[in-house]
């Protein structure tokens, strides 16, 4: 037998089963996203514009949330174009006031569409900066 290192300290059974406990539902915590379905896309942008005038309704902090993400995801698809040497849009084509009422203009005739086919929309829409 050997002998017993002081410096260890003895957990009781009980505690060790609660440690255990805390163990596992750390365990699942962060590997429950690896265990979810692959996404393609994730955020705001993801909601129905039902969701998102739900959510922004009277919260503008919120709101310029939604549409901050929009002017990340335009200004992502226009580098995606830009390294693929392809047109990109003038984001100034439209004030931001404009491109703010074109998807909520959207997003009232299509709730149950997504909030980035608003954004997609309004993309589109915009000139293309080759085209000037």
């Amino acid at each position: 037998m050997t002998p017993r290192n002081p410096k260890l300290v003895s957990i009781p059974s009980r505690a060790r089963v609660g440690l255990l406990g805390v163990g596992v539902a750390l365990a699942l915590t962060f590997a429950a996203p690896a265990l979810a379905e692959p996404a393609a896309g994730q955020g705001v942008g993801t909601y129905t514009c039902a969701e998102a005038g739900r959510a922004v309704r009277g919260d503008h902090n919120l709101d310029l949330l939604y549409f901050s993400w929009a002017q990340g995801w335009m200004t992502g698809w226009n580098l995606a174009q830009m390294n693929a040497n392809l047109p990109t849009v003038d984001l100034t084509a439209l004030s931001l006031e404009n491109q703010r009422s074109f998807i909520k203009a959207y997003c009232a005739q299509h709730a149950d569409g997504l909030y980035m086919d608003g954004v997609y929309k309004l993309y589109q829409a915009m000139k293309t900066s080759k085209e000037k």
